[in-house]
């Protein structure tokens, strides 16, 4: 439900991209607040799982997967959170501006490989999921 959150979220930003308006600024900034965090909260309760499953496979690849996984996921943490301490260690509101631009670069960059990697390690593994009605 989490991914689905942020998937909502992610509409809601793409949808008022470019417009201008203090509502429509809130909307652009919560929708990537709640869209980066709940893609990333997602991202890390499916670690969890895979990465306890990691051992039992056989096949080295899925393993491989799995341990890539976790360095994309560490590496959007770490950004994550230097990004909310940030205002803590600088003060010149210049540079914070051009410091949280960076960092939503360098935590899209990440989640975005992740999905990649997800992709391949639902390929290699044989995970197929279907749609439709039962009879």
């Amino acid at each position: 439900w989490l991914g689905a959150t942020g998937a909502v979220f992610l509409i809601v930003y793409s949808t008022w991209l470019g417009t201008e308006g203090a509502w429509y600024g809130w909307l652009r900034r919560y929708g990537v607040i709640f869209y980066f965090g709940g893609t990333a909260l997602a991202l890390l309760l499916l670690l969890n799982v895979l990465w306890r499953q990691r051992k039992p496979l056989l096949e080295g690849r899925l393993r491989t997967l799995i341990e890539w996984l976790a360095l994309l996921v560490a590496w959007q943490w770490l950004v994550g959170v230097f990004a909310a301490v940030k205002r803590l260690i600088f003060s010149d509101p210049q540079f914070i501006d051009r410091l949280e631009n960076i960092t939503e670069w360098w935590f899209a960059l990440p989640m975005s490989l992740s999905f990649i990697v997800l992709a391949s390690l639902f390929y290699r593994s044989g995970f197929q999921l279907r749609f439709g009605l039962r009879r």
